[in-house]
């Protein structure tokens, strides 16, 4: 498997008008893809990019998972948007998992997606095998705890691909001694990782894990602003 960074053909906007942004924008059966998946299926691997995609009259900031024959086996459509994002893209409206033949149950969120603890908790809800964070983030202040906390909440490994420091593999429990964490140094540079992506002990976790939270304390999280903001 090779896995791509956020917006990794176009590269993240930064300064461009919306109408520029979206010139790059295609649908899934468009060019990008339909090469991505020719290669996925003559190397027989499975490919994870990020890309501007138009879907009818909106465009999102998605990511796309290829199988090794060239099929597509999950699209994520970024959920939490940056105010960039925003001048541009459309929220997707779920957070879910894919199942892939070879893989198991994949996760797929953008590093924007890591600052929200729901994100990496739906993970363990849908049962993720692997989750996958492609992220454009290029600075050292955040990456290393949001992208860890992802694997922890999930009780997975996140494998992890990006413009700066903070790419790599994250295990999910250091103290249990399930913990893989190997993260890329500073620069730019490729690394390979060779690991379980179902580790024996690892559903139980899941289960534990989810026996554990006090759902009915979360309520307000889903209540909307005019609930939070009569905590204030």
């Amino acid at each position: 498997m090779i896995v791509f960074t956020e917006l990794a053909l176009t590269g993240m906007p930064a300064g461009p008008e919306p109408a520029a942004i979206r010139e790059l924008a295609e649908s899934l059966d468009g060019e990008t893809a339909r090469r991505f998946r020719e290669l996925a299926a003559r190397h027989r691997l499975h490919l994870v990019f990020g890309f501007p995609e138009r879907r009818g009259d909106e465009f999102f900031s998605s990511v796309i998972l290829i199988g090794p024959e060239g099929e597509i086996e999950g699209v994520y459509r970024k959920t939490h948007l940056t105010g960039e994002d925003r001048r541009w893209a459309s929220p997707g409206r779920e957070i879910a998992v894919c199942h892939s033949k070879k893989l198991g149950r994949v996760g797929l969120l953008t590093g924007h997606d890591t600052n929200f603890p729901e994100a990496a908790g739906l993970m363990s809800v849908h049962r993720a095998d692997l989750v996958i964070v492609v992220t454009a983030d290029a600075g050292p202040e955040r990456p290393l705890p949001s992208m860890q906390a992802v694997a922890q909440s999930a009780q997975v490994y996140a494998l992890v691909s990006g413009y700066g420091e903070g790419s790599g593999l994250y295990g999910s429990d250091a103290h249990e001694g399930l913990d893989g964490t190997k993260v890329m140094p500073p620069g730019e540079g490729l690394a390979f990782f060779r690991f379980p992506t179902r580790p024996a002990g690892r559903w139980f976790d899941q289960r534990l894990l989810l026996r554990s939270r006090r759902t009915l304390n979360y309520a307000v999280l889903a209540e909307g602003r005019a609930s939070a903001d009569r905590l204030v």
